[in-house]
């Protein structure tokens, strides 16, 4: 018995269509290996913790399009920076543009604006 530590090269037409799918859905890292039998196994793993293995590269394909349609429908995890930090800095950015142009107006002119 021989034990093979590495996956076969697959057929041109499989390998093929592994190279689309890897360039069409980029977000997703996609291998192949074999199983106990010999039998080739795909798998697609996504960064937000989903994987998904089929036997051929066509299953792979509708599992992705689906998957990828359903990832969009989910909701992003809530910002980290509370709304009203947001907001208090937006204001604060506004009063320093305020006085920023106040300091240049008086260094063009030599005038101080009005208070």
């Amino acid at each position: 018995m021989t034990i093979t530590y590495t996956p076969p090269l697959l057929s041109g037409p499989a390998c093929d269509r592994l190279a689309d799918l890897t360039l069409r859905y980029t977000a997703w890292s996609l291998t192949y290996g074999t199983d106990g039998a010999g039998a080739v196994a795909y798998t697609a793993s996504h960064g937000a913790g989903v994987s998904l293995t089929a036997r051929d590269p066509d299953t792979l394909s509708f599992l992705l399009r689906i998957a990828d349609e359903r990832m969009l429908d989910l909701e992003p995890p809530p910002p980290r920076v509370r709304p009203y930090l947001i907001a208090w800095e937006r204001h604060q950015a506004a009063e320093e543009q305020a006085e920023l142009a106040d300091l240049v107006r008086e260094a063009l002119t030599g005038q101080e604006a009005p208070a």
